[in-house]
């Protein structure tokens, strides 16, 4: 089945978004992981997520505008795996001058790897990777359509999980995730933060619920953004 996307402002996401979704991430992110590497490694992985075949996203863009975005992967491995194995001698670099300047990344790297390759084992999952909204687009409910329309797109390809995460910190993002009916399964540090790993389940009836409520309530609202 195809994500139908009854509002033109609402499309697929393509690699011409690659350049100012990396820089609006990093500006709305700065403290993520992949951010600290700068805005080069995040084109090449958003170049990743606009081509292949096991991963996607949603765009929001008005009068030419890009106003918001989300990504996501079904296979998060092969995502990151593929990136480096196209761009090895730049990622080498990347990596290589963020070492010299900060050794403990690597360990951080190490300890971030752990646990998302323990979660990507349980289940067919979608990960969500990188999101935003430009300040000037929010109070329309735009972000609400756009995680709604991508989750809508990971069922589609057959997920049964999707996680994401997020800083503990956030009180809207954890809002956000709550209201689509994302549950907390696990909490890592890093870069003396706490980081929730939250997932959506079709298996778990009250989130399938509240994904359902909040999708009727998307189509309503969609045409009129």
């Amino acid at each position: 089945m195809v994500l139908n996307l009854k509002n033109k402002k609402f499309r697929l996401y393509e690699v011409r978004d690659t350049d100012e979704t990396a820089i609006l991430y990093k500006e709305a992110m700065p403290d993520d992981f992949v951010s600290q590497f700068g805005s080069k490694l995040l084109k090449l992985i958003n170049i990743e997520l606009a081509t292949s075949d096991y991963s996607s996203g949603i765009v929001f863009e008005e009068y030419g505008k890009l106003g918001g975005y989300i990504a996501y992967t079904l296979n998060s491995s092969k995502l990151y795996s593929n990136v480096v194995r196209k761009h090895f001698f730049k990622i080498l670099l990347i990596f290589g001058t963020k070492l010299l300047t900060s050794p403990k990344f690597l360990f951080e790297y190490f300890k971030v790897r752990s646990v998302m390759k323990k979660l990507n084992s349980q289940s067919t999952q979608v990960e969500l990777i990188i999101a935003g909204l430009k300040p000037e687009f929010r109070g329309r409910k735009i972000g609400k359509v756009i995680y709604i329309k991508a989750m809508e797109d990971c069922l589609l390809r057959g997920a049964t999980e999707i996680k994401a995460i997020i800083h503990e910190e956030d009180p809207v993002i954890n809002n956000l995730y709550k209201k689509l009916g994302f549950k907390e399964r696990e909490r890592m540090k890093f870069r003396n933060t706490i980081r929730k790993i939250m997932v959506f389940s079709i298996n778990d009836q009250e989130s399938m619920e509240i994904y359902k409520n909040a999708l009727d309530l998307v189509n309503k609202i969609e045409s009129t953004i």
